[in-house]
């Protein structure tokens, strides 16, 4: 976790109208004095360079100045609290722009564990364009959380603003569990019930998502969670969203699907920006495969007259099963199930024994 901060730039120069009030000179040594500091530290703080939190706030309260009013975005610390309710714990990811911490939500009972997004709205003009599209993603996940808030198997929005300071914040629902990635392994299959139940309760939750017209785009293994609590599926990741539109797909430039082994469940129309309901259902389908044959994707053959995957002639499974999976991963999207819907009640006309 971060312990030390930096001005920004609209702090310096709120310090710099302060220091002109009391008649300070810009390394006075009363200041040095009232903050404990010295000058070398004062001169580092007016080239914005990184100090330790309890020296900077020193600085800061010298001149009637909460730290946090003059601190550059970003520089959330273990412990502090925001909006009066959400305290940081620990750093998740740091991007140019856009940070992740653990938190906890104060403001309800047992202050249950969120994952606070914040994105800075300060940036150079040549990474304008790049901001804009972060802030199109934030502004999108939010928006989709609200959709679909109430499903217990998709993490809860708890809140969306923008603060005085030119930044947005996401609190969400953190779900404590470990990635389905962790349970999948080559060579060791799943058996026909737990591919069975796998998919009736990833279809239920893909039911819920298509009705309120929203692609997820990014079904994975390492987007859906096995929650501790109860062991429940939750699907993750609505960050990348699409929403579907008689008017055709808008796909976001920006997306964090980029190893290889993820890029094996997108489905050929994705791959080229245009995402449908049945993309979704493609990517599902690869992952049951994956599981009922115990083999990576990338070991199990095309067949390059269709585009279609060889992957059950040698397998003893039902062929209920095996006909609902080779629908589902069609490689022309006209040929699968679609919605969710469709395909959850298909699934329920299959006797597994």
């Amino acid at each position: 976790m971060r312990k030390t901060v930096r001005a920004s730039t609209h702090g310096l120069q709120t310090v710099e109208e302060r220091r002109k009030i009391q008649g300070w000179k810009k390394y006075d040594e009363q200041w040095q004095t009232k903050a404990g500091v010295s000058e070398s530290t004062l001169k580092r703080f007016w080239k914005s360079e990184d100090l330790k939190i309890d020296t900077f706030t020193k600085i800061c309260e010298a001149l009637g100045f909460h730290w946090e009013t003059i601190a550059e975005s970003g520089s959330l610390v273990m412990g502090q609290i925001i909006c009066d309710r959400y305290k940081i714990l620990e750093l998740r990811s740091d991007q140019k722009h856009r940070k992740i911490y653990l938190g906890e939500d104060l403001g309800l009972p047992y202050s249950p564990l969120c994952l606070v997004t914040q994105l800075s709205h300060h940036s150079s003009d040549k990474e304008q364009e790049l901001l804009e599209k972060e802030k199109e993603l934030l502004d999108r996940e939010a928006r989709t959380l609200h959709q679909v808030r109430q499903h217990t198997q998709i993490p809860q929005l708890y809140a969306y603003f923008k603060n005085d300071e030119q930044e947005s914040y996401l609190i969400k629902e953190y779900i404590e569990g470990n990635p389905l990635e962790e349970e999948i392994f080559e060579g060791q299959p799943w058996s026909e019930a737990e591919v069975f139940n796998f998919l009736d309760e990833m279809l239920g939750i893909l039911s819920f998502v298509h009705k309120r017209k929203v692609i997820h785009r990014k079904i994975n293994p390492s987007n859906i969670i096995r929650r501790k609590s109860d062991k429940n599926l939750v699907l993750v990741h609505f960050g990348d969203i699409t929403y579907e539109s008689s008017k055709g797909y808008q796909t976001p430039t920006l997306s964090s699907v980029s190893q290889l082994s993820k890029h094996l469940f997108i489905p050929p129309e994705q791959g080229i920006g245009s995402p449908k309901c049945c993309s979704d259902i493609y990517s599902l389908g690869r992952i049951a495969i994956q599981m009922l044959t115990g083999k990576s994707l990338d070991n199990i053959k095309i067949e390059y007259a269709t585009g279609n995957i060889d992957w059950h002639d040698d397998l003893n499974i039902n062929p209920m099963l095996v006909k609902f999976l080779d629908k589902m991963v069609e490689y022309n999207y006209t040929d699968r199930y679609t919605p969710g819907e469709t395909a959850w009640k298909e699934l329920k006309q299959i006797v597994i024994k």
